[in-house]
C-alpha cells in the first residue's frame, strides 16, 4: 500500500467520493454510501457465519473518510506540539550553553594552555566544560526543521488572523464614527433649516399685516411704506442666506 503521508492522505481524500459515508442493509447486504444516490461498494460477507464482523466491517469502511482526516488533525496537533516543546527547550539549551561558554573561560585545572581538549586531562573542568557545549550544538542539530517551521507556519497564521479581527474592529470603529459626525451634521443643518423656517413665518407675518392696513384701512404712506420695505428687504436677505446655504 502506498505510504501514508499527509499529501498521499489528502490526495485519497481528494479523490474519493465526498461524505460524509454511511453503511446500512443486512449483514449478508451491506452497502457503502456517500449520499443516497451515490453508492460506494457492496461489501463481501460470511454467509451467515460472522453477521457482527460483518457489519463492522462495512461501518469501518464507511468511517474511512473521517478517519483519514483525523489522522491529518493529530499528526498536525503532534508536530506543532513536539516542535513547540522542543523550542521551549531550546532556549534552556541555549541558557546552559551560555553558562557554559562563560565558565570554560580561564577553567582548565590541569594547567594546560591550549583550546585543543585532547591535550588535557579527561577530568580537567575545561574539557568538562567544552563536552557540555558541543552537547547543546548536538541538541540543535537533532531538533526536526520541519516541526519548527509547521510552529512558525501556525503563529504566522495566528497573527494574521488577529490582524484581520484588528481590523475589522478598526473599520467597525471609523464606520461608527463616521456615522456619529453625518448625525451632529445633519442635527446642525436641522436646526438651521428651522431657524430659517421660523423667521420665514415671521417676515410673512409682518407682510400680511402691512398689506391688510394698506387693504382694510387709509394707507399710511409715512408709516406703513418703511415697515413694509423693511420687510421686503429682510424676506429677500433670509432667502438668499438659504439659497447660499443650501448650495454649500
Amino acid at each position: 500500500m502506498t505510504d501514508l503521508t499527509d499529501e498521499a492522505v489528502k490526495a485519497l481524500l481528494g479523490g474519493a467520493m465526498p461524505g460524509p459515508w454511511r453503511a446500512d442493509g443486512e449483514p449478508w447486504n451491506r452497502i457503502v454510501w456517500s449520499s443516497a444516490d451515490n453508492r460506494i461498494c457492496f461489501m463481501s460477507h460470511s454467509n451467515g457465519l460472522n453477521d457482527e464482523r460483518d457489519v463492522a466491517s462495512s461501518n469501518l469502511a464507511a468511517a474511512a473518510p473521517d478517519l483519514a482526516r483525523a489522522l491529518l488533525d493529530a499528526r498536525a496537533d503532534t508536530e506543532a506540539a513536539v516542535a513547540l516543546t522542543l523550542e521551549e527547550a531550546d532556549k534552556h539549551i541555549t541558557a546552559i550553553e551560555k553558562l557554559a561558554l562563560s565558565a570554560s573561560i580561564a577553567s582548565c585545572t590541569c594547567n594546560i594552555k591550549t583550546p585543543d581538549i585532547s591535550f588535557h586531562s579527561a577530568n580537567c573542568r575545561y574539557v568538562k566544560l567544552e563536552y557540555i557545549i558541543a552537547q547543546c550544538e548536538d541538541f540543535r542539530a537533532f531538533v526536526p526543521a520541519s516541526g519548527v517551521a509547521k510552529l512558525a507556519e501556525l503563529r504566522a497564521e495566528i497573527e494574521r488572523l488577529q490582524g484581520l479581527v484588528s481590523a475589522s474592529e478598526a473599520h467597525r470603529y471609523r464606520v461608527c464614527g463616521e456615522l456619529l459626525a453625518e448625525r451632529d451634521r445633519l442635527a446642525t443643518e436641522l436646526a438651521a433649516a428651522n431657524a430659517r423656517e421660523a423667521g420665514l413665518r415671521d417676515l410673512n407675518e409682518r407682510l400680511v399685516a402691512s398689506l391688510a392696513a394698506a387693504v382694510e384701512g387709509p394707507w399710511d404712506h409715512a408709516k406703513d411704506m418703511p415697515l413694509a420695505l423693511t420687510a421686503i428687504a429682510d424676506s429677500a436677505a433670509l432667502a438668499q442666506s438659504s439659497t447660499e446655504e443650501g448650495g454649500a
